[in-house]
């Protein structure tokens, strides 16, 4: 076994971070005598270096991460964009990552999926991409009534007539903000006066660049 090899954790690192650099250092090598950087024989030896074991090195175990707890989600909600709080929402709900959120799509949702015995009308997502695909698996999450419940706002729902579109985007932050912010400031006007006034603004600045300052 390599000088130093069992002592690495000294520095902080665990077993399973040492397996990880250890797998790296044999791909590099195997890279390498593949294109005959060096003698093959080198890399032979590497993969023959056996990994950390559990309970047979001194090195410490990796924590294992526990979930968010549900108050602090609630409390930062309020400080979140509409958008980005419904997804929140529904990576919590349904157990997502955050990739598979941001790829949500209607076409990639089938409804009235029974998924288990005890859930009627749960919904089935199963996303078109994910961490795990190289593994060949296929990723099922369920969509519980909360979760429908989130995915049947309007801006969302509008979007079933083009399934394969994303259901959260930026463009839908900037036009709630917007309408929030225009709801602010013109409270006693509606869409129209709001669209005539955009106009009066685009012709007074289009004389103004041709006429005034040619």
């Amino acid at each position: 076994m390599p000088v130093g090899y069992n002592e690495a954790h000294g520095r902080g690192y665990t077993r399973q971070t040492v397996n990880k650099y250890i797998c790296y250092i044999k791909q590099c090598f195997d890279y390498g005598a593949l294109r005959d950087y060096f003698d093959e024989s080198i890399a032979d030896f590497l993969r023959r270096v056996p990994q950390l074991k559990k309970g047979r090195t001194t090195a410490p175990d990796q924590r294992r991460g526990k979930p968010v707890d549900l108050s602090v989600m609630l409390s930062v909600l309020p400080h979140l964009s509409p958008v980005v709080a419904d997804m929140v929402r529904i990576q919590y709900l349904c157990g997502m990552r955050p990739g598979e959120v941001c790829n949500m799509r209607w076409c990639d949702i089938e409804e009235g999926v029974v998924v288990s015995p005890g859930s009627p009308g749960t919904w089935r997502y199963i996303p078109f991409t994910h961490k795990t695909e190289n593994r060949n698996c296929l990723l099922q999450k369920p969509i519980n009534k909360e979760a429908q419940e989130i995915l049947e706002q309007d801006y969302i729902a509008v979007k079933r007539a083009a399934p394969e579109s994303f259901l959260f985007s930026p463009a839908d932050t900037m036009r709630i903000r917007n309408e929030k912010l225009r709801n602010r400031h013109f409270p006693e006007r509606n869409h129209a006066d709001i669209n005539d006034v955009r106009f009066i603004v685009a012709v007074h600045g289009f004389f103004v660049r041709f006429f005034v300052f040619p």
